[in-house]
């Protein structure tokens, strides 16, 4: 269930680690992206992606820590 301050995108521009183009197979495995704020805390970005080999668990574009 969405609250009330989700929204939902049909596209979207990603940037990791100060890659301009993500690969067309990356995209695709991207389910979603969430970006929460907060005053109190900092801010946190997820994206989940589908990924049942495993093949983008030791991408060194997706390491922690990449800027996005």
């Amino acid at each position: 269930m969405l609250n009330k301050t989700s929204t939902l995108q049909s596209h979207f521009y990603l940037t990791i680690g100060g890659e301009e183009t993500l690969s067309e197979d990356l995209a695709r495995a991207i389910i979603e992206i969430r970006v929460e704020n907060s005053l109190h805390l900092p801010d946190v970005a997820t994206i989940t992606l589908h990924d049942p080999q495993l093949y983008w668990l030791d991408q060194p574009l997706l390491v922690l820590g990449q800027s996005i």
